[in-house]
């Protein structure tokens, strides 16, 4: 309640005791005494519960600021802990094999990790988790096996990022590299890994080291 309300009621009774006064001067007019004197009485207990209420109302707001207060600390330390416990996340891994025989759209698999630090990738799967929220750098080389043509791509939960071209189809002894690059926002969860998106169906890749997908987390984001 405002202060301002407390203060009028404050002057009104000041005003009535004066009505008072002059009136217990008066002869005559005792009801009227009595009945100033019982409004008196109400107006005092009105202000009474208005200061109640006054106090009331900022003991909330101090508790609800300590709240607050005790919220953005908490906060604070979680943030403080994400980063002291992600410091650094990064993995390499390659094709060592020959080659492999890959569908579209699906991830590709590479048999040998060189690096998995934080344990983000997953080797079975080809996809890597993002383990925070954060920016992170990718890159991938891909070489076609001879007589095929393929077109991969870095991927964010089915979305392209990246893209990279490799093509194998000519006679002559001449191999083709391509390779993508991706910095990204991601959040925690996020799943990042290399597809085949072109052409559709099966098709093969090159090994010996020659094919390969990386990335590591440049900084977290609390």
């Amino acid at each position: 309640m405002d202060i301002k309300i407390i203060a009028t009621l404050m002057c009104v009774i000041c005003t009535l005791h004066i009505t008072v006064s002059k009136s217990l001067s008066a002869e005559g007019n005792d009801l009227i005494v009595n009945e100033l004197t019982d409004e008196i009485r109400e107006l005092k207990d009105t202000v009474r519960l208005l200061k109640e209420e006054v106090r009331s109302m900022k003991q909330s707001n101090e508790t609800s600021g300590v709240e607050k207060q005790e919220v953005a600390v908490k906060l604070s330390r979680s943030r403080r802990a994400t980063r002291r416990h992600v410091r650094e996340v990064a993995f390499q891994a390659t094709l060592t094999r020959m080659y492999e025989r890959v569908k579209d759209k699906e991830p590709i698999k590479y048999n040998q990790v060189h690096t998995n630090i934080g344990r983000a990738f997953d080797s079975r799967t080809g996809i890597f988790t993002a383990p925070v929220r954060g920016t992170y750098s990718f890159s991938t080389n891909i070489v076609a096996e001879e007589g095929n043509y393929v077109e991969a791509c870095i991927q964010v939960d089915n979305h392209v990022k990246a893209s990279a071209i490799s093509d194998h189809r000519n006679k002559l002894d001449i191999w083709s590299q391509g390779n993508a690059n991706a910095i990204l926002r991601l959040q925690a969860n996020d799943k990042v890994y290399v597809s085949i998106q072109w052409p559709y169906g099966e098709h093969l890749i090159h090994g010996v080291g020659k094919t390969s997908f990386s990335g590591y987390l440049i900084k977290a984001t609390p």
